[in-house]
């Protein structure tokens, strides 16, 4: 066992069945009994006279009656308050607002940029032991749908003007509230707080609060920050005097003697980054320097050489930002030690930018949230950074815990893994505000945890945390994985340019990767697409834009100047859905051009590459991408190009000659007639009189004809023939698992238990899941010479009645005696799928028990089929990509299967096989066990022994643990 801190503080046994596992907790913090206001008074008792806050933009004696100057003697044009004269004001504002009826556990909400007046009110807060709830000045609207959630008692604006652009009437708030204006002119309503700030005895007693609050001293409400709700709502994040305490610790001392620390604080202050940093300059007697109201690259600049900041915080577009500015001063004139920065990916470039470019002493990588921040970060001089950088993110701080989990559960994967990071610990919260029990906080053993969505690994010493970007933004591109943030990467090696990487949805690879652009000077879009190709065949691009082409001044930034993919990822669905608009109304005009331009300007398109006409294409694109570039020469030329094509016709040339060769023989191209359209009858009652005792009256013509088949199976089978949707030839190999002698043999019983989850969720995502997937939909018949093809009915609720049994039984021993139930009857149906949701009436227990024909499935296809429908089953709403469809394989193959390299592929394994029937041994290994490969075989010699092993009862494996489908069991040969 070894010590770790647990949500309470508490040092705790961590259990260590496993020391192989991604999960690493930080030291436990040993003063979590402090609050917020103990920290100040110690920050004030030891340096009553040194700075705690200077604005650079609001006047020197605002909010003072004695025009005090500053401790150098000489008056200065701008604000600067040292210890005692923050406490000062925060003792006589709380002292004020609670004559006004604020007490603890109510709330105080502020819509202020970054000024003075933030900090006295996050501190006049701390002192009554309020919630402070800090909104973004910035964006009012939003602040105004906040306040009227929150309903904060106290609400504080910087001026008139913006307390009128926020528009609330005293309707609009349920309960009285106190509102302060922090500078201007009168707004009837609303205090002043300079005269909050003079002796009590003059306050208006008209503004008290006379209402108490419901408050849990457990919960200790201290800060409540909304999240941007880039994935949905806002959520607010209910941090409490304990999560403060924990998340400003000291993990990296200061070891130089030159003095507490300057903190320039530049970023919003309603934002987890600004607020913990502020934090952390007051518990350590250190200054809050704000240069603006909001963000002004001007105004960092002058803070960083006129205050000489030591820390700040940044993101790399920021960073960017201040070095392109023409007015950057040498770095000589800074003082900067520690530039921490994040919000995104972290490359050895932009700890060099900040180390040389900025002066800074170090740059340390950091990762936090809304939820709770710092979490992982770098101490300045640990010994695996080199040159101040390390492609993990850090290390696990004190206060906190993270694991790595298979994606959307709770288990934790082994070290090096990849998974979706959970962080737990002090410095997390356990609840978001007015809102019920969240899918992502959980509590076991260890203490309470948040998972992040984000992609993650811990290194095989269970040290190094390493995040690879979120899930959201994951581009799964023909089944395989590539993270946006490895293709940003190998883009950033080119010199000066800015990038930026999403998917697109494409209907071959599922998605593919396309780059957002600010080109430096003398830098194509060629270049760009060429060196993500050389980088990696996976990493190349479909599409390479720039902002002009997007329509876009500049890259779409939050206020931390994090970029917002999602909205670049509108903008350009929206450029390629209008440029395939046009290209569609220019193919309907003149005569096209010949297939020669046209298949170059496809693999330009597709691999940023425009080869000559004669150079092969076997090094130029991977096989996906070949996929891709087939499908673009049918939508563009009208003529398919399969990828056996590659073989003999690996150059533009030859695939011209061939697809021109292709549509003068197109009548010899068909391979199968087209499934004939019928017209459904006037009504459902006309549609449903075709039964199974519905005969037809055929020629001998219609004998021959496959269709008139597939019309009476489906008839016979209680459907009409407009419900079918196609009609498949059934590979020569699969005939006997379609239509055999014994049905049992060529089925597969698969029988998971599903957990938390309503019975209706089941059945609704098995209809979507049904239509995602037309083989499973099939009937088997003979044609007129006996060989079996596959008729795809279309999704009805009548197919569903058919293929989705409901079924009730007394207790999970009956549920088994249906899932081994292999007789034959079982089996035999023309339908090649079929599935019971059993309920097991003593506990509730649900199962799915699926059966299956082996010719409409394989290995692959069906496990990612049941990852489709656990989603489903949790969210019917996922967006899953559809696949290929089947239908195109099945030409391909009977299109091929009498081709010469078909007919030579027969020969090779003829020659190759010849004369192994003399050895028996090879064909037929010793039978281990009587009945070992069968289940039930009713009238076999053997049914007697084999009643012994058919009879033997196995538990469910663990398949998935999911919250859904989590195990699985085959009970079929």
């Amino acid at each position: 066992m070894e010590p770790i801190v647990s949500h309470d503080g508490n040092s705790i046994d961590a259990p260590n069945n496993d020391s192989a596992i991604s999960e690493v907790f930080g030291h436990p913090i040993l003063d979590l009994h402090l609050t917020l206001w103990d920290l100040f008074q110690d920050a004030s008792h030891s340096s009553p006279d040194a700075d705690a806050i200077v604005s650079l933009w609001q006047p020197h004696n605002h909010l003072s009656n004695d025009q005090h100057q500053a401790p150098s003697g000489t008056n200065e044009p701008y604000l600067r308050w040292s210890y005692s004269q923050l406490k000062d004001k925060t003792e006589r504002l709380a002292e004020s607002l609670e004559k006004l009826g604020c007490r603890e556990g109510m709330r105080l909400a502020v819509v202020l940029g970054n000024c003075a007046e933030w900090g006295l009110f996050f501190w006049a807060a701390a002192r009554i032991r309020m919630a402070f709830v800090p909104l973004d000045a910035t964006v009012l609207l939003d602040a105004k749908k906040t306040i009227l959630s929150v309903k904060p008692q106290v609400l504080v604006a910087q001026d008139a003007d913006g307390a009128k652009a926020l528009d609330l009437s005293d309707a609009q708030i349920s309960q009285p509230s106190i509102c302060i204006l922090c500078a201007g002119s009168d707004l009837d309503s609303w205090l002043k707080l300079s005269d909050l700030l003079k002796p009590t005895e003059q306050l208006d007693s008209a503004h008290t609060i006379t209402d108490s609050v419901d408050y849990n001293q457990d919960e200790d409400p201290a800060l409540i920050i909304f999240t941007s709700g880039t994935t949905g709502d806002p959520k607010g994040c209910w941090h409490t005097n304990r999560n403060l305490i924990s998340q400003c610790c000291d993990f990296d001392p200061e070891v130089n003697a030159m003095g507490p620390l300057r903190w320039l604080i530049h970023t919003p202050v309603s934002h987890v980054f600004a607020i913990n940093n502020a934090l952390r300059a007051w518990r350590w007697s250190g200054t809050a320097v704000f240069p603006s109201k909001s963000f002004n690259v001007d105004a960092t600049l002058k803070a960083l050489v006129q205050e000489q900041c030591s820390i700040m915080s940044a993101t790399p577009t920021l960073v960017k930002a201040l070095l392109t500015h023409p007015g950057f001063p040498s770095a000589d004139q800074l003082d900067l030690r520690i530039v921490t920065i994040g919000g995104t990916s972290i490359g050895a470039e932009d700890i060099r930018l900040c180390r040389e470019g900025l002066g800074a002493q170090m740059a340390i990588q950091v990762f936090g949230m809304s939820e709770g921040a710092p979490i992982i970060t770098w101490q300045r001089y640990d010994p695996d950074l080199v040159d101040g950088w390390h492609p993990g993110v850090g290390k696990v701080l004190p206060g906190a815990a993270v694991r790595i989990c298979r994606p959307e559960t709770r288990e934790i994967l082994p070290r090096s893994e990849i998974g979706e990071l959970h962080i737990g610990g002090t410095s997390v919260i356990t609840k978001y505000f007015n809102r019920g029990a969240d899918g992502s906080m959980y509590t076991d053993e260890t203490g309470n945890w948040l998972a992040t969505g984000d992609q993650a690994r811990i290194d095989e010493k269970g040290v190094v945390v390493y995040i690879l970007g979120r899930y959201k933004d994951l581009i799964i591109r023909g089944g395989e994985n590539i993270y946006p943030i490895n293709i940003e990467r190998e883009l950033q090696q080119l010199d000066g340019l800015q990038v930026q990487v999403i998917g697109v949805p494409d209907d071959l690879a599922g998605q593919v990767p396309v780059a957002i652009v600010v080109l430096p000077e003398d830098m194509t879009k060629a270049q760009v697409m060429e060196k993500a190709r050389k980088a990696d065949q996976r990493y190349a691009l479909d599409s390479v834009y720039t902002l002009q082409e997007l329509q876009l001044e500049r890259l779409p930034l939050t206020a931390l100047g994090k970029v917002k993919k999602q909205q670049l990822k509108a903008r350009v669905l929206e450029h390629r859905q209008a440029n395939s608009a046009t290209k569609t109304q220019l193919s309907n005009g003149a005569s096209p051009p010949p297939f020669v331009d046209k298949l170059l300007g496809i693999c330009e398109q597709l691999t940023g590459t425009r080869p000559s006409v004669t150079e092969s294409f076997k090094y130029l694109a991977d096989s996906i991408t070949l996929l891709r570039y087939c499908d673009h020469v049918l939508r563009i030329c009208g003529q398919r190009l399969y990828l056996q094509d590659f073989v003999e016709n690996d150059t533009i040339e030859k695939q011209a000659h061939l697809l021109l060769s292709r549509k003068l023989q197109q009548a010899r191209l068909v391979i199968t007639p087209e499934v004939p359209k019928y017209n459904p009858p006037s009504s459902k009652q006309q549609a449903r009189t075709y039964t199974s005792s519905s005969g037809f009256t055929s020629t001998p013509a219609e004998e021959k004809d496959t269709f008139f088949f597939a019309k009476r199976a489906v008839v016979r089978a209680g459907f009409s023939p407009s419900d079918i949707e196609d009609v498949l030839p059934i590979r020569h190999s699969l005939h006997r698992t379609a239509i055999g002698s014994r049905p049992q043999s060529y089925h597969n019983r698969m029988v998971f238990r599903v957990c938390n989850v309503a019975q209706h969720q089941i059945l609704r995502a098995l209809q979507k899941a049904l239509d995602s997937r037309p083989m499973l939909r099939t009937i088997v018949f003979p044609a007129s010479n006996r060989v079996p093809f596959h008729a795809v009915l279309v999704t009805s609720p009548a197919l569903v009645d058919q293929l989705v049994h409901e079924v009730e039984v007394d207790s999970e021993d009956d549920a088994w005696n249906i899932f081994r139930d292999d007789s034959s009857q079982a089996h035999s149906s023309p339908f090649m799928f079929q599935t019971d949701v059993v309920r097991a009436m003593s506990d509730g227990q649900l199962f799915l028990s699926f059966t299956f024909n082996h010719s409409v499935i394989d290995a692959l296809s069906i496990t990612q089929w049941y990852h489709e429908l656990d989603h489903w089953i949790q969210d019917i709403n996922t967006d899953i990509p559809a696949l290929t469809p089947f239908r195109l394989f099945s030409d391909l193959f009977t299109q091929y299967e009498d081709s010469e390299p078909a007919r030579k592929n027969i020969v090779f394994h003829t020659r190759k096989l010849r004369g192994i029937s003399r050895f028996s041994g090879a064909l037929w290994p010793p039978q281990k066990a009587s009945g070992l490969l069968i289940a039930n075989d009713e009238g076999s010699p053997l049914a007697k022994e084999q009643m012994g092993f058919s009879r033997t009862r196995a538990p469910i494996p663990t398949f998935w643990s999911s919250p859904c489908i989590v195990g699985s069991h085959k009970t079929t040969g």
